[in-house]
């Protein structure tokens, strides 16, 4: 994806495994998938220490306020609709990865004072 390393997995289990077991900087996670849902695996992300601050961006068909609303509330940084454009997603993805680069420049110069 445009420069960009992404891996896809079928369902919330697996794509929570692979979190666990690899360096993620960003997360693309539909909000309805089988067995446990988007909703569930951002929560779930959110209150493990090593996993809260990866940006995740939802990428569903739910465009009601309630499912918007509900997904920040569970620490999601972006809300997208589908049908999208790909150009969109992608200055979405690139967005957040460049706030995620000054917090840790943040962090390093804060350490370094």
């Amino acid at each position: 994806m445009a420069g960009y390393a992404a891996e896809e997995a079928k369902d919330g289990i697996e794509g929570l495994n692979f979190i666990k077991n690899h360096t993620v900087d960003l997360v693309l996670l539909d909000v309805m998938m089988p067995d446990m849902d988007g909703f569930e695996v951002a929560g779930r992300l959110k209150v493990e220490p090593s996993q809260a601050e990866i940006p995740i961006i939802f990428l569903t068909a739910l465009t009601d306020s309630d499912s918007v609303v509900k997904g920040f509330q569970l620490g999601a940084n972006d809300f997208i609709s589908k049908p999208f454009r790909r150009e969109e997603l992608l200055i979405r993805v690139e967005h957040q990865l460049s706030l995620v680069d000054a917090r840790r420049i943040i962090l390093r110069q804060t350490e370094e004072l």
